[in-house]
């Protein structure tokens, strides 16, 4: 984890970032999973759909339920 981390903080992958991200999808959910372990850790988020991307609702999902599940 990063030192020093903040005091308080949330962790998550914007809609936006989804199709940008694609290709560390698996390294950036096992940092996530790493992060949102941590007792500083507040929420998940931002995430969620956005109907007005460019990006289909099915590729936002397989996003999403992984920062669901956390």
């Amino acid at each position: 984890l990063p030192d020093p981390v903040p005091d308080w903080f949330s962790v998550g992958i914007h809609p936006w970032d989804y199709q940008l991200l694609q290709h560390q999808k698996d390294s950036l959910l096992a940092e996530m999973t790493l992060l949102a372990s941590h007792p500083n850790c507040l929420a998940i988020g931002e995430c969620g759909l956005d109907a007005n991307l460019p990006v289909s609702q099915t590729e936002q999902i397989k996003w999403l339920i992984p920062q669901l599940e956390l």
